[in-house]
């Protein structure tokens, strides 16, 4: 089956997905990355860390209501299903699915219980037998041994998931149609095995659930609340914990029997695997878990942390212990919950030594030192990317240290002023050229790596040989003057001058005779025989207006005169002077908001304001981050003759960061780095301790003038909040993650705050 999909146009090969996944089941395809369905294992890392949102899971909710309709269908809901709704109330979450049509709702920690026997006479032999034995409720781990450690499917204890217990039961109790709803992705897959039988007709994740809720107008916390029909005793609701079997067993590590041993989280789940397959733990059993805990599944609908959903499940399990359960019945029955593993067939074969080697050299590794290991190109080591060339899954030339070295080196990389042939990536994996974030500098090339920039870089191909005003706009440090050097340079001027003017720099008193110059005895020391203007000067070729918003007022009445008339007159004089030049204009301020508040002139802002131009901040962009990490060190390795690397968790740690300061704060960290550190490596310990932790300061503007009532106080800022989201957000749902709650608070809070109904925006 088709787990995860890929939205072609969305794509921007920022192999994001591919650095993500740990079995590497992806492949370049006609310049899109896509999941290889038949080695994809569900773990969903690939749909968190795609910026771009191409990569999709895939929505059965269609299956699902087509079964409700079909009359009388259980739901098997999943333990940490609280955490999907943090705010609402548990039971109202239930109550919503009964207003879906679920005939009835059973507990899935039900056959966590269902299980917990089998796993007890596991670990009981442990240290009686010599092999390994590998527990695990996880469908991650599962399908990863399956798949791609076929000689240890063997070693999994023949037990069911919880999932398929509960719906052996639910079966059993006469339910003819059964749908499990949960936070892994990796449970689809189990449904997809023709040698597990009982499992659930559907599985939707917890996200399509809301989405159900949405479509049929559903507000959880407007239900009525109702509790699950078939309840677990209790220890099966620790599954979705961290080390969850083993809490579930009355168990904790250090209390085990010997030889248990649990393993959580990605990494160390492949280390465990690999110490299993090098016969380092023999007579152990082994607990597996692909994520730390259930509360980090990619099937969660909201942005709330991990721990904001850990605190909702455990509210709702301490909230029923003390509840009367219904479910003596189910557990009076014989569930069989034995199930067989075997290695699961993958396509193709792995390339011979030979290939790899031949796949180096294409990759122009010719000797060990050439093979930097970055991990900028999505694998961990070039030997691993050159599996994957050999394979034919990915680009042997797609290497951006590399380029970046190549680039450099190119005569016409350094060539002067007035050439054309600028070279901007647009896709294609890595920019082939990177420079220009630097003050001053004569841009050649920009990075195009991030869906936001590509699309600048779209318009200003459709803009750079006419001569309309451009208005540039973005936060400081953004590159905003870089965006105007690269517009002149690849426009029908770029063999004229480009002539920057820093409004906000020059003395109010001289800005008038700096733009538009001076005739004789126009003031008291100017030159005897005039000067022209920097506006003048710019004649044939572009000027930049920086921090336009510092423009007198004043002055603002002759600059709009000038850009209506195209002449302008110097100051102390009478004759015409013709302006030849193409104005763009850049600011850090709000100019719609400077004209509200009369500080600056709506007619001129409209004048400027013909084509404009946003540069988000880095933050919304992280794509650019490690192109342009890899370029500021080629850039200061260069200028301090040092051969600094970077270390891939010092790459991950800058590219997690939020950078305030943007790009320019970036490049100084780069340059402090390769100066101050000692050894070739930067490691992540060598990173300042703000950038290592992902902390930056924020001002959020809240200012109190004077006593109010709490209340009053907590809903003005909540008004503020909302009315903030809903400008920047396209949809509710996106609302949601931003601030934090569930999409229903959302739509309740802006019927509240801004007295209007909330329509989704897509």
């Amino acid at each position: 089956m088709q787990l995860i999909t890929t939205c072609d146009d969305k794509c921007r090969q920022c192999y994001a997905c591919v650095r993500a996944c740990p079995v590497k089941a992806l492949e370049l395809q006609d310049g899109v990355v896509r999941v290889i369905s038949g080695e994809c294992i569900g773990c969903g890392n690939c749909v968190r860390v795609c910026h771009s949102g191409a990569k999709q899971i895939a929505d059965d909710s269609a299956m699902a209501e087509n079964l409700i309709c079909r009359g009388h269908t259980a739901a098997i809901v999943a333990p940490g299903f609280a955490g999907a709704f943090p705010t609402v109330d548990p039971e109202r979450i239930i109550g919503a699915m009964r207003k879906l049509g679920f005939a009835s709702v059973w507990e899935a920690a039900l056959g966590g219980e269902l299980i917990l026997p089998a796993y007890r006479e596991w670990i009981g032999a442990a240290g009686r037998r010599s092999d390994v034995v590998i527990s695990s409720v996880c469908p991650a781990a599962v399908a990863l041994i399956e798949l791609h450690r076929p000689e240890l499917a063997k070693s999994l204890a023949p037990v069911v998931s919880p999932m398929t217990a509960t719906s052996r039961a639910a079966r059993a109790a006469g339910e003819e149609r059964v749908v499990f709803i949960g936070p892994c992705p990796a449970a689809k897959l189990e449904l997809s095995e023709s040698g597990v039988n009982g499992s659930p007709d559907v599985a939707l994740l917890y996200s399509d659930l809301s989405h159900m809720f949405e479509k049929n107008g559903i507000d959880p916390e407007q239900c009525k609340p109702s509790a699950p029909d078939v309840m677990a005793r209790g220890p099966g609701r620790e599954l979705d914990f961290p080390q969850g079997l083993i809490r579930a067993l009355g168990l904790i590590e250090s209390q085990a029997p010997p030889g248990i041993i649990a393993a959580a989280g990605r990494d160390a789940c492949l280390e465990a695997l690999d110490a299993i397959a090098a016969n380092r733990l023999g007579g152990a059993v082994v607990h597996l878990s692909f994520c730390v805990s259930c509360m980090e599944g990619a099937g969660y609908p909201s942005a709330c942390s991990t721990w904001e959903r850990r605190e909702a499940v455990s509210r709702y399990v301490a909230s029923v212990r003390e509840t009367s359960y219904r479910s003596e019945a189910v557990f009076s029955k014989h569930i069989v919950v034995a199930r067989d593993f075997a290695p699961l067939a993958l396509d193709g074969k792995p390339p011979s030594e030979s290939d790899i080697r031949a796949a180096l050299v294409s990759m122009g590794r010719l000797t060990s030192a050439d093979e930097l290991d970055c991990g900028a190109c999505g694998y961990s080591s070039c030997r691993e990317k050159a599996c994957a060339v050999a394979m034919g899954r990915a680009d042997a030339g797609a290497c951006l240290p590399h380029l970046i070295r190549a680039r450099a080196e190119r005569p016409e990389a350094t060539a002067g002023k007035g050439q054309h042939g600028c070279e901007v990536a647009l896709g294609g994996g890595v920019p082939v050229g990177t420079s220009g974030f630097e003050a001053g500098a004569d841009a050649l090339d920009m990075v195009a790596y991030s869906p936001a920039m590509e699309q600048i870089l779209a318009l200003i191909h459709k803009i750079s040989n006419v001569n309309s005003t451009v208005l540039i706009t973005g936060e400081s440090g953004v590159g905003k003057e870089v965006v105007a050097r690269y517009i002149h340079r690849t426009g029908n001027r770029a063999n004229g001058p480009f002539v920057k003017i820093n409004c906000g720099a020059i003395p109010e008193a001289l800005l008038e005779s700096e733009l538009f110059g001076y005739e004789e005895g126009a003031f008291t020391g100017a030159r005897k025989e005039g000067k022209p203007g920097l506006i003048e000067l710019a004649s044939g070729g572009t000027v930049l207006l920086d921090e336009i918003s510092e423009m007198p007022m004043g002055l603002q009445v002759k600059l709009l005169q000038a850009l209506q008339d195209r002449r302008f007159v110097r100051v102390g004089g009478t004759k015409q002077v013709k302006v030849d030049a193409r104005v763009m204009a850049a600011t850090n301020r709000d100019l719609e908001r400077a004209v509200r508040e009369g500080l600056f002139r709506n007619d001129l802002y409209y004048r400027l304001n013909v084509i404009p131009i946003h540069i988000p901040p880095l933050r919304d962009r992280v794509g650019d981050i490690a192109p342009l990490v890899y370029h500021f060190l080629e850039k200061y390795n260069a200028k301090h003759g040092r051969e600094r690397e970077l270390s891939r968790e010092a790459r991950e740690a800058l590219e997690r960061y939020a950078w305030p300061g943007n790009v320019r704060e970036l490049e100084n960290a780069i340059e402090f780095l390769v100066v101050t550190v000692d050894q070739r490596v930067v490691g992540i310990g060598n990173l300042p301790e703000q950038i290592r932790s992902g902390f930056c300061v924020e001002d959020i503007g809240v200012k109190i003038s004077k006593v109010v009532p709490l209340r009053t106080a907590v809903e003005e800022v909540e008004r503020q909040l909302v009315e903030r989201a809903s400008e920047s957000c396209r949809s509710t749902y996106s609302m949601a993650r931003a601030l934090g709650v569930n999409q229903s608070t959302v739509v309740r809070k802006m019927q509240k705050y801004l007295k209007h109904d909330a329509p989704d925006r897509g």
